[in-house]
């Protein structure tokens, strides 16, 4: 089994990192991350991460619909998810989800595209990435009523309340933590990444977003154009790092129930 940094989701395919890949790609590699779970938001970019993952070995491809852009959704897209998941073995579903933090939300819309997208991993056995934001217990009634993906499901950057870690455990959910989280005011965050099983942890940058503060961040790019932060994908390490000390684990030991979780989660790389 092939060890080192797993990053359980980014959107390497991003326009805001496609400038420096040249730069950032070496870097990951030259860390030792063994693996990304680039995430597309569109079907408009499902053909770039195809692309990424032809091109280097450590890119695990996950096709979905984000809810920011349902509105960019074409009939028929289900039936060209699932031609995706059986062209390639390795690839899986997402991103997904819900989201009631959004500008008027279509929570019928997005409850919609949950349900065909769940029932297409299921179907093909692959995983699923779910983003979940201010709509849990509406997540928690969709999951509870549909057939699940024997492998699990990812819960992404997981805010969701402490007390809601078993119900979503007990459905095969898995936790990705944020190095975002290592911001002022997100000490429940926290919280809950303290209670996660560790056989169901997994951390993440979800580069170009959600940005570790600077004290922790060990990769940095130019801001963008609107003056936000761009997210390194470097910096899974330091999420790491901020994970082994939240958690009072050796990092590499870590390292290595990150990459049982991954490869039981996704299938081995």
């Amino acid at each position: 089994m092939t060890t080192g940094f797993i990053d359980a989701h980014n959107h390497l395919q991003a326009t805001g990192l496609e400038s420096f890949l040249e730069k950032v790609i070496p870097a990951c590699e030259g860390l030792g991350v063994a693996r990304m779970i680039v995430n597309g938001i569109t079907e408009q970019d499902w053909d770039r991460i195809k692309e990424l993952a032809s091109r280097h070995g450590f890119v695990t491809p996950s096709y979905g619909l984000h809810p920011w852009y349902l509105k960019e959704k074409k009939p028929g897209w289900e039936k060209r998810l699932e031609e995706r998941l059986i062209s390639d073995a390795k690839a899986h579903v997402g991103e997904v989800g819900l989201d009631l933090w959004m500008r008027d939300p279509d929570l019928p819309s997005q409850i919609e595209t949950l349900r065909h997208s769940l029932q297409i991993a299921e179907r093909n056995r692959r995983a699923i990435t779910i983003h979940c934001l201010r709509a849990w217990e509406q997540l928690l009634d969709v999951l509870r009523s549909e057939r699940l993906p024997a492998r699990g499901f990812l819960l992404h950057a997981y805010s969701g309340p402490p007390e809601m870690v078993g119900p979503f455990t007990e459905l095969g959910a898995y936790f990705s933590f944020s190095g975002y989280f290592l911001n002022p005011g997100k000490e429940d965050r926290l919280a809950s990444f303290r209670q996660v099983r560790s056989d169901r942890l997994l951390a993440e940058t979800d580069a170009p977003s959600m940005p570790l503060p600077d004290i922790h961040s060990e990769f940095r790019l130019p801001g963008a154009i609107d003056g936000e932060t761009i997210n390194h994908p470097g910096n899974i390490r330091a999420v790491y790092a901020a994970l082994s000390s939240l958690r009072k684990v050796d990092l590499s030991d870590l390292v290595k129930i990150c990459t049982e979780n991954s490869n039981r989660l996704f299938g081995e790389a």
